[in-house]
């Protein structure tokens, strides 16, 4: 079901940007591109993909348990099944992925992103607020910064009834585990532990802020990689611009769409390039390169860094002519 609706979601999405184009504007557009911004496009890219892994890595309760090349490894794997899977199901094999090499449980791991996902949108929203009075007065965008109010009202709200009821919390999850089937006393005690130590990052404010503070990094360098392919097209836009499409196209991809978001993240890119006073066929074009620079790269290096855990998983498995003892 869920699939289907991404489906159509996608195909909705799809036909809204490709609407009242000319795609003999889009070939000239990209045929007269400036390729050569590509590449500072592609290496701030690759300089949030370190950012990300870096502040996942600090999300442990105990960082030093996971490697800085370990997060992000498993980061990228996780992005490229990200990319070729719907609903963000590449978060699975990322912590599955972790959880082996570290020996963390996979539901500590499994936590943290979840925390991660939850700084990342309360990021985002804090960051559509900011920018309001900066972006073009269009009603969506209006929609779409309320939006991001309500969001941080509820996270906040929701902070601060976790950090009242924090000595409690891990006793009402394990209660709750404990009434699932196939749940033992004993199984249960141990996922609370492990949801426990996993978000332990909410009792602890100092950590807390400095892990917003690189959330803020991450989402920072995002937005300057989006800035550096702007002359690449020769568009005349801002540095709110390019917030307003990261904002958007951040928020867009959390509802249900097909396999990289496609459709949704162009007809995102799209509308803030044209509510910016972009003509729509450079816009699209922009919009399809951004996408490729966020696609192809990362799942070449989720690709390899796939590669690199299986072979090491058969290395460490025992060989099956040796009998266990």
């Amino acid at each position: 079901m869920l699939l289907a609706v991404g489906g159509v979601i996608s195909a909705l999405c799809l036909w809204l940007a490709l609407r009242h184009v000319s795609f003999g504007e889009v070939w000239k557009s990209l045929r007269e591109a400036h390729w050569v911004w590509l590449v500072p496009s592609l290496a701030l890219t690759y300089l949030t993909l370190a950012a990300r892994a870096c502040r996942w890595r600090y999300l442990f309760c105990e960082p030093e348990r996971v490697s800085t090349w370990e997060s992000t490894k498993a980061l990228n794997i996780g992005l490229m099944f990200n990319n070729i899977l719907p609903s963000r199901a590449g978060e699975v094999p990322r912590a599955l992925a972790l959880a082996r090499v570290s020996g963390l449980s996979k539901v500590e791991v499994g936590t943290t992103i979840v925390v991660e996902r939850l700084l990342d949108v309360f990021s985002i929203a804090v960051a559509g607020v900011i920018a309001w009075p900066f972006l073009p007065h269009v009603a969506w965008i209006r929609a779409l910064v309320i939006i991001c109010a309500v969001i941080f009202v509820g996270l906040v709200a929701a902070a601060v009834l976790l950090w009242a009821f924090r000595r409690r919390a891990r006793t009402i999850a394990e209660r709750l585990l404990r009434r699932l089937p196939l749940v033992s006393d004993e199984r249960g005690s141990a996922l609370a532990d492990s949801l426990a130590r996993g978000g332990r990052i909410f009792r602890e404010p100092r950590r807390l802020a400095l892990a917003l503070v690189l959330s803020a990094l991450v989402w920072t360098i995002t937005v300057l990689a989006v800035l550096a392919l702007f002359p690449a097209f020769d568009l005349q836009t801002s540095m709110s611009n390019a917030w307003l499409i990261v904002i958007a196209t951040s928020l867009a991809m959390t509802v249900p769409s097909t396999s990289g978001a496609l459709g949704v993240y162009e007809a995102a890119v799209l509308a803030s390039l044209v509510a910016a006073g972009i003509a729509r066929g450079p816009a699209l074009s922009f919009a399809l390169v951004l996408h490729a620079v966020n696609f192809v790269p990362v799942s070449l290096t989720g690709a390899l860094a796939a590669w690199s855990y299986v072979g090491r998983f058969r290395r460490d498995e025992p060989s099956a002519s040796v009998p266990a003892p």
